[in-house]
């Protein structure tokens, strides 16, 4: 998935953190960074009541995180991640 997506939340107190990857083709792997916090204790208490076994809710509940995704944000730390990355492995191979 070359696409920008969800990859994880963490919660903490009534904050959820969202990180989002995409997959690096010039990496061969995929690339993550933290993109957007959402305070709201009414978001947190409806993670608490889901039942993770039910694929419907979780789904449901990971479409809502989504549409507070900044895309554009995402895109543009994820595309810099990237860079670093490749520029990273270029001075390691050069230096073996």
């Amino acid at each position: 998935m070359t696409d920008i997506h969800l990859e994880s939340l963490k919660i903490q107190k009534n904050k959820i953190s969202l990180s989002c990857e995409k997959y690096s083709t010039k990496l061969d792997t995929y690339i993550s960074a933290d993109i957007f916090e959402i305070e709201s204790k009414e978001l947190v208490d409806e993670f608490n009541m889901i039942d993770l076994e039910n694929r419907e809710q979780v789904l449901n509940f990971a479409s809502k995180l989504e549409s507070y995704i900044d895309y554009d944000k995402a895109e543009i730390l994820l595309n810099e991640k990237e860079q670093n990355m490749v520029e990273e492995k270029k001075n390691l191979e050069l230096n073996e």
